[in-house]
């Protein structure tokens, strides 16, 4: 059995996002909850997620040359090493200044992380031979990855009732036997003498931002990475806190709010393919699916006087997220070659970040001044822009008839 996930590199990249994905999940549902307790104010929590954000940006380029340098798995390896050590620090931390450490290391870990596995994937698919089957692996573990996040977060809230603490240490342990698989099963092929390594890995350090600057398509598509980041950031930190605001939802019910969300995001990751199909391609459905998002966010704010709608249109927005994440991955690594995929990868995550921090600095100061549903159509107003740029880049693309046809074909099985 060993010996089978030790040579379907589908079936690893599965086992291994899935493990990281339910320990990250742990605290989803009690992180704010579990800084008020330790008295944290409010702007107080807010500089916490700014410093995670932060410590994100400013390490993505070391960690990503890391991950090109000394290959993928080390740098997924000592990721959930740090990410531990960051749990623990949680853990046992009292005030505000653990609290940043334990985010700056926390940040540490998840850029060692980002890009690093799912490039080894897609290399690894790609040197064997299989690499028209990226597109459906991205869509199963967009699947995965909800329903980790659904048993992740119901475990964390049933421990953080008893304790709220305890989700941190539950992370901790998850880390440590994540990654602990990962040195057991996880390998690459294709390693080079040191002597030709210096060469060949500083060239494909560069490669990543020389695809980046040479080829425009890319370059609109991470435009769109990063607007679509700050777009989503104010609604999706703000939802679950607004139904307690204003419905009076019950504090421990929360947590099935977010199963909610959870549930909505496996069930549209089990209906990318489908929604492909119907929109007659990759391109297409990121677009029309952008737009749908931008009304079903309006809608919900404009619900927001009637509960059950209020949840409803939320739900269908939710729904679309795994689509823009699974479509622009693809898309991204179908124009990316193996020298630098890892590093525009990073950059990817690297602008995701950024535009989260735009989004929930830059919006949160625009809700204090014109109030929460002014904020949230600003939002669904940068979901248009985001469309804007995917359409320039389907024009733009749609020129190289030939590559745009292979990019966009639609997948021939499930």
């Amino acid at each position: 059995m060993m010996g089978r996930w030790r040579h379907d590199v589908a079936l690893l990249y599965y086992l291994l996002s899935t493990l990281y994905t339910f320990a990250i999940s742990f605290t989803k549902t009690t992180f704010v909850l579990f800084l008020l307790e330790r008295q944290l104010a409010r702007l107080d929590v807010h500089l916490v997620f700014a410093v995670f954000t932060l410590a994100s940006l400013s390490l993505e380029p070391l960690t990503a040359a890391y991950g090109e340098l000394h290959g993928r798995q080390r740098s997924f390896l000592l990721g959930c090493a740090v990410k531990a050590v960051a749990a623990v620090v949680f853990f046992l931390g009292l005030d505000f200044w653990h609290f940043v450490a334990a985010e700056i290391l926390s940040g540490l870990g998840a850029t060692l992380v980002s890009g690093s596995l799912v490039s080894w994937m897609v290399n690894q698919l790609r040197n064997s031979g299989r690499g028209q089957e990226v597109y459906l692996v991205l869509a199963n573990r967009q699947r995965l990855k909800s329903l980790a996040y659904i048993l992740g977060g119901l475990a964390g809230a049933y421990l953080g009732s008893l304790d709220l603490a305890l989700p941190w240490l539950a992370v901790a342990v998850s880390m440590v036997v994540t990654g602990a698989i990962t040195a057991l099963v996880m390998g690459e092929t294709g390693t080079l003498t040191f002597s030709r390594r210096v060469t060949f890995d500083l060239r494909r350090l560069t490669s990543g931002y020389r695809q980046i600057y040479d080829d425009p398509r890319l370059a609109l598509l991470l435009s769109a990475t990063f607007v679509m980041s700050l777009a989503l950031a104010f609604p999706s930190i703000y939802w679950l806190t607004s139904l307690s605001h204003l419905h009076g939802f019950p504090i421990r019910y929360l947590g099935w709010a977010w199963v909610g969300i959870a549930a909505a995001h496996f069930l549209g990751s089990s209906l990318i393919t489908v929604l492909v199909r119907l929109f007659r391609g990759k391109v297409e459905s990121l677009i029309i699916l952008t737009v749908l998002s931008c009304v079903f966010l309006c809608l919900t704010m404009l619900s927001a006087g009637h509960p059950t709608s209020y949840v409803l249109w939320y739900l269908l927005f939710e729904f679309f997220k795994p689509h823009h994440e699974a479509l622009k991955a693809d898309l991204i690594n179908h124009l990316t070659d193996n020298e630098g995929r890892l590093t525009v990868l990073s950059v990817r995550s690297l602008l995701a970040d950024l535009g989260r921090t735009v989004g929930l600095l830059g919006l949160g100061l625009y809700a204090q001044v014109f109030g929460d549903r002014a904020a949230w159509m600003f939002s669904a107003l940068w979901l248009l822009v985001a469309a804007a740029i995917m359409f320039g880049f389907r024009i733009l693309a749609g020129k190289q008839v030939g590559s745009y046809h292979a990019m966009n074909a639609l997948p021939n099985s499930e």
